[in-house]
């Protein structure tokens, strides 16, 4: 749920403490009026049933989450104007003098005719493993938390040197930045030469 002054409240994050069937009434202020609001938990065993209840007058746009035709769970717009839109963003970081680099899906909600972008989901971020792709003179090597990435790394024509605890491939099959690029999709990647 969007409200106008571009908060987003989610069931989930909002209701996070409260037990089976309590509720929790807060108050938000927006544009010098005091509004209530109550949150809700009215969790079975198996199911989470968590509800936000909020004056019509201050919601923006209700967002859900349902199933798509590709069969992912997507966001929509349920009610009120705007849409939803994803991009897919290069996000960097740098820990221990190597500058690591990823890519990152993230979802907003825009409303053109009252100037609203909201971030709703930012997916990827510091729970990706890190890797580091090193290029060692004739061959590439790729060290750290390869494990999520072995499968990657063997369709590019890595092997696993268990020596050395890293996968490595000659330089002739694979180009550094192609390599680089592909892992970007999966984790933190780090280059040192």
């Amino acid at each position: 749920m969007v409200l106008k002054n571009g908060k987003v409240l989610d069931p989930l994050k909002e209701t996070a403490g409260l037990e089976r069937g309590q509720k929790l009434v807060k108050t938000i202020s927006i544009d010098g009026k005091t509004y209530k609001i109550t949150v809700e938990n009215r969790d079975s065993r198996k199911n989470a049933h968590r509800f936000i209840y909020v004056p019509e007058e201050i919601v923006v746009a209700v967002i859900e989450e349902s199933k798509s035709s590709r069969n992912i769970y997507a966001p929509r717009v349920t009610k009120g104007e705007g849409e939803v839109v994803s991009e897919v963003i290069e996000k960097e970081q740098e820990i221990n003098g190597v500058k690591y680099v990823s890519k990152a899906t993230v979802t907003y909600y825009v409303n053109d005719k009252l100037g609203l972008k909201v971030v709703l989901k930012d997916n990827g971020d510091n729970h990706r493993p890190r890797v580091i792709v090193h290029d060692c003179g004739d061959i590439v090597k790729v060290t750290g938390k390869t494990y999520d990435v072995k499968d990657v790394l063997k369709r590019h024509g890595f092997r696993w040197n268990p020596a050395e605890k890293c996968w490595y491939a000659s330089k002739i099959d694979v180009n550094v930045e192609e390599i680089v690029e592909v892992l970007k999709e999966y984790a933190w990647v780090g280059v040192r030469k």
